[in-house]
């Protein structure tokens, strides 16, 4: 019966911008950076919310790129991608604290130091 409608000319202009989004957009210009952020993008919109929302999240992804360099942003996309966390609070959390490298298996599995006040096994036998 009824409908909302919406006239585009009515719109105030950043709005018009927001109604000309689509998820097309944002996986060009993702692959424009690379393939990890354009899989990163391609993700986010995967996601089953509002396209608004989901546009949202990859203008600020991608403009967390302008802010912190592309190469910062395609190993933060690149951590997301490897621990499954896809949204743009991961990737804005990752580059403030400087932790997108974290992917690389070097960074990811090292091994503590060897230090003389750490438990291990030996003495838990022992004491019995």
């Amino acid at each position: 019966m009824f409908k909302y409608t919406t006239v585009p000319d009515h719109l105030p202009s950043a709005h018009r911008a927001y109604s000309e989004w689509n998820g097309d957009n944002f996986i060009k210009m993702a692959a424009e950076i690379s393939v990890d952020v354009k899989a990163y993008i391609e993700m986010i919109l995967a996601r089953k919310e509002y396209p608004e929302q989901l546009y949202k999240s990859c203008m600020g992804v991608l403009a967390l790129g302008k802010r912190h360099g592309n190469d910062r942003l395609i190993d933060a996309c690149r951590l997301g991608l490897k621990v499954g966390a896809v949204n743009y609070t991961f990737i804005k959390n990752a580059l403030n604290n400087r932790t997108e490298r974290l992917w690389m298996e070097d960074a990811v599995e090292t091994a503590l130091p060897e230090h003389g006040n750490i438990r291990g096994n030996d003495e838990i036998l022992s004491n019995k």
